[in-house]
């Protein structure tokens, strides 16, 4: 058995596009389910494009539902997508159609000299901070820092390791989230996909450029990333536990 994950809109493709639409009155954690004929972007070319396949016996106003292992997008990438309701699946038979089987047998005899298959394939990725961990906006200095007149070493940057100890990944979502809103979306994740470590840095700034301080305190802020690799999908949480460092200030009147 195979395990898929239901759409909905926001849900990226791997191409760096996006599904902008969905069902309003059938939805997932408040976010409109998406559907097949369901438009979508594309991270490559301009234009509108939509969703092809759906889950079987499935319905939403009589057309099938989106999900990870029977959709793909019609933009010329035939780009998949990354769920991120990570909790809603549905089963798939291994086995297919005879005709399936056919095409799968032929596409393993092109790849000779490789046993690899999608039962071989592992995913496994970790976060952690590392380096500077603390977010300081506007690279304002300390005072002890400012009474000297030397250079501050603090940095608008926090930083973190990733790492990849498994197989190389297709397809890569790196997101910064305050609950289920969404608050940065890396757009440059292609080099997370290699096997390794990797650095990557947030300055705290939201995909519309805003800074706010109340979401970077919040209790529920989190980085998560979701890897992709065959009809593989791993997700991963990492918690940001904030607090504001105390310092010594001196009020001028």
């Amino acid at each position: 058995m195979g395990t898929g994950y239901f759409l909905v809109r926001g849900d990226k493709t791997t191409c760096g596009g996006k599904i902008i639409e969905g069902a309003d009155d059938h939805t997932i954690m408040g976010i409109p389910q998406a559907r097949d004929m369901d438009r979508v972007t594309c991270g490559r070319y301009p234009g509108m494009f939509i969703i092809v396949g759906g889950v079987p016996e499935t319905d939403i106003h009589g057309r099938l539902m989106a999900g990870t292992l029977d959709s793909q997008s019609s933009c010329p990438c035939k780009a998949r997508f990354i769920a991120s309701m990570m909790d809603d699946t549905y089963e798939v038979d291994d086995g297919g159609s005879e005709a399936e089987q056919h095409a799968q047998s032929a596409k393993k005899d092109l790849t000779s000299g490789s046993d690899s298959s999608s039962d071989d394939v592992k995913l496994d990725y970790r976060i952690k901070l590392s380096g500077n961990k603390i977010l300081t906006p506007l690279n304002i200095p300390d005072y002890k820092e400012m009474i000297s007149g030397g250079s501050t070493k603090n940095t608008e940057k926090i930083d973190f390791t990733i790492t990849n100890k498994g197989d190389e990944a297709e397809a890569l979502s790196l997101e910064v989230l305050d609950g289920n809103e969404v608050i940065y979306s890396e757009r440059q994740t292609g080099k997370y996909c290699d096997k390794g470590e990797h650095a990557w840095q947030w300055d705290g700034y939201s995909n519309q450029g805003i800074l706010d301080t109340t979401k970077i305190k919040s209790k529920s802020l989190l980085v998560r990333l979701i890897a992709l690799c065959g009809d593989m999908m791993i997700k991963v949480d990492y918690p940001l536990k904030n607090a504001a460092k105390e310092e010594e200030w001196v009020d001028v009147k």
